[in-house]
């Protein structure tokens, strides 16, 4: 009876196993690499206004290599408005905001001010929002780095292709070489340069990064930022996706810091992890037919394909070890899964290389970092174990903010 009883949960874990890894490798395995577009400015005689929302808080160490960067970008400096939002309670970034704004004439510093909503990101993009002037609306964090031409390629894509919103990829760099930062490194890099290129050709929803996102004024005005998501980039794309808006992913990159300590790194995941558990809660409220929902509810799983995975290894070795025969299906679908945890190995590793300098020394740590990938899943765990205790118990929005600092040169 407890066999029976054993197997018959096994069989349910390894159906949804089967396919939340299906919803993640598939679309991989029939993607192919659109060409980059080389030249930029070949189509950007006429350009749009790009107003930037830059929210800053605690970050004074960062911000002004920031503007910096934005402000040798090639675009006409005429055509670029820089916002960076600041609170009253930080008077070390105000500071340097506001010794920028006099700096640059297209900077202005606007204070946040406090209401009713939940402090953090999302409450301070929409205030801010109003104040803009541009055509298009964009949001940038306050440690990117970005790519000179990047103002040219949304200008492209919404003005000329016509595209209702954009993401640009994000690249993680770090000033030390831990097992965490390398393991984040090539998160990022397997996340923007494989899969999610791969779920964008595919018809999947684009969920956001928030940072290097830009979108028609009228669009985001309509849509609006939820200022009580912690995850209000993910849930944003979804709600586009829905709505049936164009999303472009751009192959242009920015680069951002990887968390400074593992605390930071959980609490950072705990924070999207339960944004995405929100997300997932506020579905039935769209009109949507069975293929949105399924696209929807599989996407505000992927988060959890570690934490699946390595359950559904643990358990397939506990039903072996307690020497329980297994039927032909779940016995194909281990092995099946089996390979697909092969997949992510080889897909992280390959991660991390591309982003590496592509060494000898690379070859071998991208093939430690893919190999050692159920370990960074275990951790994800903690992360999404901490985030649903949250979502049940604490009601109240908490906003961990992930410090960054001034990197070493």
């Amino acid at each position: 009876m407890l066999d029976d009883l054993l197997l018959g949960g096994f069989t349910l874990l390894n159906s949804a196993w089967l396919a939340l890894n299906g919803y993640n490798i598939l679309p991989i395995l029939s993607w192919k690499r659109d060409k980059t577009e080389t030249d930029p400015e070949e189509k950007t005689k006429n350009k749009m206004s790009i107003s930037i929302l830059l929210p800053a808080y605690k970050e004074s160490e960062v911000l002004e290599d920031t503007v910096s960067k934005i402000e040798e970008s090639n675009y006409p400096k005429s055509k670029l408005e820089l916002l960076l939002l600041t609170e009253k309670d930080d008077k070390d970034t105000s500071i340097i905001a506001s010794k920028l704004s006099k700096k640059y004439k297209n900077v202005h510093v606007f204070r946040v001010k406090n209401d009713d909503v939940p402090k953090g990101k999302p409450r301070a993009l929409t205030q801010a929002l109003s104040r803009a002037k541009g055509d298009i609306i964009g949001v940038l964090d306050a440690e990117d780095i970005i790519n000179k031409n990047l103002f040219t390629y949304v200008n492209n894509e919404i003005k000329n292709n016509n595209y209702d919103a954009v993401q640009g990829k994000l690249r993680l760099n770090y000033n030390k070489s831990s097992w965490m930062n390398m393991q984040s490194r090539a998160e990022y890099e397997t996340w923007y340069q494989i899969t999610l290129p791969a779920f964008a050709n595919n018809g999947y929803p684009v969920p956001l990064g928030g940072t290097t996102n830009f979108f028609k004024k009228a669009i985001i005005k309509d849509m609006g930022w939820n200022a009580y998501s912690l995850a209000e980039d993910f849930e944003l794309g979804l709600r586009l996706y829905n709505s049936k808006h164009k999303i472009k992913l751009m192959d242009v990159v920015t680069d951002e810091q990887t968390t400074p300590n593992l605390k930071s790194w959980i609490r950072q995941r705990t924070r999207w992890d339960r944004g995405k558990l929100e997300a997932s809660e506020n579905l039935h409220k769209y009109d949507m037919n069975f293929k949105h929902k399924f696209m929807n509810y599989m996407m505000c799983a992927s988060p959890y394909i570690g934490v699946v995975n390595v359950f559904g290894a643990a358990t397939s070795l506990a039903i072996y070890g307690l020497h329980i025969s297994m039927p032909f299906y779940e016995l194909v679908t281990t092995y099946v899964n089996s390979a697909f945890i092969g997949a992510y190995a080889y897909l992280h590793g390959r991660g991390y290389f591309r982003a590496s300098d592509k060494t000898l020394r690379s070859v071998l740590s991208s093939i430690m970092v893919g190999a050692t990938l159920p370990a960074y899943w275990v951790l994800q765990w903690g992360a999404a174990i901490r985030a649903v205790k949250r979502e049940l118990f604490e009601k109240d929005q908490i906003w961990e903010k992930t410090p960054h600092y001034k990197l070493k040169k």
